[in-house]
Formats: structure tokens, sequence, C-alpha cells
């Protein structure tokens, strides 16, 4: 086994089945975005792949979440939009 198979294979996971995590991305996503940053600035260059991959899915698994919560406007979470909009601002930077 590789060094890095475990973190790898937990990326490609997220990647593949974003969406089979939606209350988990929810209740966690300031922390996961900080984490799958710090992977996307790995050394390892197939690592940092996967991990700028599994960003991606997570990014549209939340904007996803936030469409989804504006159509049911009783459950929204206020404190999403803004968080979100500094997550986009940091990765755009």
């Amino acid at each position: 086994m590789k060094r890095y198979a475990v973190p790898l294979a937990g990326l490609r996971l997220l990647t593949l089945h974003a969406s089979q995590f939606t209350t988990c991305l929810l209740d966690n996503y300031i922390t996961l975005f900080e984490v799958l940053s710090k992977w996307c600035s790995h050394t390892n260059v197939e690592l940092k792949k996967a991990a700028h991959s599994a960003l991606e899915s997570f990014l549209k698994q939340v904007l996803q979440i936030q469409l989804w919560l504006k159509a049911s406007p009783k459950e929204l979470n206020s404190n999403l939009v803004p968080t979100y909009l500094k997550i986009v601002d940091n990765v755009i930077r």
C-alpha cells in the first residue's frame, strides 16, 4: 500500500459520492472546505489532483443544497449564504 492510498481513496469517494453526504456536508461545510483547501496545496501531484476534484464536487453539492434551501424558505440557513460567498471568493483568489 502506498503512503497516500487512504487519503486518496477518501478524496475519490467524496468526488464520486458527494451527493450521498448532503447532511454531513451541510453540518460541516466550513471545516470540510478548510481541509480540502489544504489537500489542494499538497506536494503529491496525484493527491493534489484528487483534492481539486473533491473540492469541486463539494462546492457543487453545497450550491445544490443552497438552491434547495431557497426553495423551502422555512428551512433556510441564513449563515450559509455569506459563508458560501466567502468560500467562492477564496477559491477564485
